[in-house]
């Protein structure tokens, strides 16, 4: 069994002048701790990822070997940091050889042949589990570095309180953004236009793969010609989705279509206000056609868009079908 034990050298690892001198944030630090502890520890891959809506997404990662990225999305209960630490583990673990636990065999950690693992929880100031950071090697060790889940540990509750802090200013700012996006509005129903939609878009973008932020797109279809009280009640149906927790955006892409921008809420939320949009508005005899999709099934928020006004045609001609 190969030994592990802290470096007697720091020079290899100390912070770059960028990391020196950057003001506080969340993606400079994660990914100064996953450098840092690979280059100390000599493990395959240090990893920092956000739990979320059943899923684990990478949010910096330093490997060699893995296939361990930023961005790469799976599910929970399948992921390593899952695997170990999914039974409500609270604290710090460190195991020296994964392949004698009960379950490992044809799990994740299985697959990728991981061996050595050490990795804590992070939560959020609510006690929530948002994420993890880990370290894996393919090979078991025998570790002679006792202070190695402490020195995980501290790690883990410093990145969790600063993303905690990041993503509370995040839903703030939303606010902000969202009043700004007045600079392009439809005329009609003071919904931000098309124009708007493409900047918003690209900014929560942003968003999305710096913290792993949960997003979906509904595209909705309505009749050509609807009177003007109709139209008022569609914008005050779409506005409602998201005036309450400002974790949805409404825009009015054309005079047949609109579209709303969901954050921070899950798959089965998603589905659920595109389902609960389709009744209010069928009530109003306008004739939705909607599709939905979330931003984990496509490449960024774009194709998103893309997928959901796939889906919303491909609803319709099914449905036009089994009509017909």
């Amino acid at each position: 069994m190969k030994q592990i034990s802290f470096r007697k050298s720091g020079e290899e690892f100390a912070p770059t002048p960028a990391e020196q001198t950057a003001p506080a944030d969340f993606t400079v630090l994660a990914n100064s701790v996953v450098r840092t502890l690979r280059k100390l520890t000599d493990l395959d891959a240090w990893m920092v990822a956000r739990v979320v809506d059943k899923e684990q997404v990478l949010l910096a990662a330093d490997a060699d070997g893995l296939p361990i990225a930023p961005g790469f999305h799976q599910a929970w209960d399948e992921s390593v940091c899952g695997l170990l630490l999914g039974g409500g583990a609270t604290m710090p673990l460190v195991v020296n050889d994964l392949t004698t636990l009960p379950g490992y065999q044809h799990s994740i950690a299985d697959r990728l042949k991981i061996g050595f693992y050490a990795g804590a929880p992070m939560y959020d100031r609510d006690g929530t589990l948002i994420g993890t950071l880990c370290g894996l090697d393919r090979t078991p060790h025998a570790v002679e570095m006792p202070a190695l889940a402490d020195l995980v540990a501290v790690q883990a509750a410093m990145l969790a309180k600063l993303l905690d802090a990041e993503l509370l200013n995040a839903k703030h700012r939303r606010q902000i953004d969202g009043e700004l996006l007045g600079v392009h509005r439809d005329a009609p129903t003071g919904l931000p236009d098309r124009v708007a939609w493409g900047g918003l878009l690209a900014e929560q973008e942003a968003v999305v793969r710096r913290y792993g932020t949960p997003a979906g797109v509904i595209v909705i279809g309505i009749d050509a010609v609807v009177t003007a009280g109709a139209l008022r009640r569609i914008t005050k149906a779409l506005r409602d989705e998201g005036r309450a927790t400002n974790d949805a955006i409404a825009v009015r892409l054309d005079g047949r279509h609109f579209a709303l921008l969901t954050l921070d809420r899950t798959r089965r939320e998603v589905s659920g206000t595109a389902t609960r949009l389709e009744r209010r508005l069928n009530d109003l005899k306008v004739h939705p056609r909607v599709g939905w999709a979330m931003r984990g099934e496509a490449e960024d928020l774009q194709e998103t868009w893309r997928l959901a006004d796939k889906r919303k045609f491909e609803r319709h001609r099914d449905s036009m079908h089994v009509g017909g």
